[in-house]
């Protein structure tokens, strides 16, 4: 499947422009985070993440009317330059850490991320055949997941030879690649209908409409909420993994290398392992397992003194959270309708960026008990998280087959049907 994908040209194009805007923006948050650190301004780095949260919170309170005003894609041209222009404004004063330079890169980065990743992903089931949708989906997480990985990595490598304002330079090209592979893929596509007008069947706007879209469908709640948790815990684990290895193990650097080497392996292998799992079984048994697996692979890596094992748990966690993800991104994928699909990824991409800012403060806190413990103590609470969300889960669907079973035997008896007879509750 991901062979006829990768010959569909509007599918690479957004490829392309995902996992280069994806690229430039992990590395410039990185490299920003560790000359902050190094001059001792944890929360000032706390200030980037908020400054990138906060248009993920202004479209929560306005509603879908900013994506549906931002849904040409010639606005998301327009955002990719924008971001170029401001990062590459930013390398200019980059040795001081300004402020002011540093919190509008943020914003503009994160209203780039919840405009163009929430439009973009719902807008590929219009590219591809529905079978094939959940796939490019996956694609777009494998994309994105490797440039987890390759961001901080590079950056690390280019910072011996490159000094961090022409570093700067490099994530601001990136974005620039980015324009253009946006503005290849709306030539491809021709300037057909009007995408606002197309999605006036949307459901009342606001907080209110998008909390009744969940309401509708309580297991991607669930799900959603799991997720969530793991972005909170997921920055002490990233930011804690380089210490780990240098400072509790006493390793060289090229040891973290081998370490996110096996991870981005093990990613590949989660993400086609995900696509093929999300079309096979339900959501909740497959973001349980997923994440309490990726929860205790943390718990076992913190107790390790050996690089092997140490790599060994990573990587499981790498095989077991694209699971987990793509659990929840490929079900929303299958809805009808793209304005469901962009409330949805919008609403996701909210949680996830408020979750990342309460994990940066999180972070903040936990390493300075040390970097193994902190990594064991997120491993073990995501474990927990999980279980309570999944208790909270099951109580929810049999409450709702009660009353189903309740309102159908209440029910006059329907022609054809002994009274009293119920249907069998839907699996989620």
């Amino acid at each position: 499947m991901y062979r006829r994908i990768l010959h569909n040209r509007s599918c690479n194009l957004i490829l392309l422009g995902e996992g280069a805007a994806s690229l430039g923006e992990r590395s410039l948050f990185m490299i920003i985070l560790w000359l902050l650190l190094d001059a001792g301004s944890l929360w000032l780095a706390v200030a980037l993440a908020a400054a990138t949260a906060l248009p993920s919170l202004i479209v929560s309170a306005v509603g879908p009317r900013l994506l549906d005003a931002a849904a040409d894609l010639r606005i998301l041209v327009g955002l990719d330059l924008l971001c170029a222009l401001a990062i590459a404004a930013l390398s200019l004063g980059v040795d001081h850490v300004p402020l002011g330079g540093v919190l509008g890169v943020g914003l503009v980065l994160g209203l780039r991320g919840i405009v163009a990743r929430s439009n973009l992903h719902a807008l590929v089931p219009s590219l591809v055949a529905p079978r094939e949708a959940g796939a490019v989906i996956g694609l777009l997480d494998l994309v994105d997941r490797l440039a987890m990985v390759a961001g901080p990595g590079a950056a690390a490598l280019l910072l011996h030879v490159l000094a961090p304002p022409q570093l700067v330079l490099v994530a601001a090209a990136a974005f620039g690649l980015s324009a253009v592979a946006l503005l290849l893929l709306r030539r491809q596509l021709g300037p057909g209908p009007d995408r606002s007008a197309a999605r006036t069947e949307r459901p009342a706007s606001g907080p209110s409409g998008r909390c009744a879209t969940l309401r509708r469908r309580p297991h991607l709640a669930y799900g959603i909420a799991i997720r969530t948790l793991g972005a909170v815990l997921w920055p002490t684990i990233t930011l804690g993994m380089p210490l780990f290895v240098a400072r509790d193990l006493a390793l060289p650097m090229t040891a973290y290398g081998t370490v996110l080497g096996c991870y981005a392996v093990a990613s590949i292998a989660g993400n086609v392992l995900g696509v093929w799992l999300a079309a096979r079984t339900t959501l909740r048994r497959l973001c349980g397992t997923a994440w309490a697996l990726t929860g205790l692979s943390f718990v076992a890596l913190s107790a390790t003194t050996s690089l092997a094992w140490l790599a060994i748990a990573y990587a499981v966690a790498g095989l077991a959270m694209p699971v987990g993800i793509l659990a929840i991104s490929t079900t929303i994928a299958g809805l009808d309708g793209e304005a469901a699909r962009a409330d949805l990824y919008a609403t996701q991409r909210t949680l996830m960026d408020v979750g990342n800012l309460a994990g940066v403060v999180v972070a903040g806190f936990a390493l300075g008990i040390g970097a193994g413990a902190a990594i064991g103590m997120a491993g073990g609470a995501l474990v927990l998280g999980v279980v309570a969300v999944l208790g909270g889960w099951v109580r929810s669907d049999r409450s709702r087959a009660y009353r189903a079973a309740a309102s159908s035997a209440s029910s006059p008896a329907r022609s054809g049907r002994p009274g009293g007879q119920t249907m069998a509750p839907s699996r989620t």
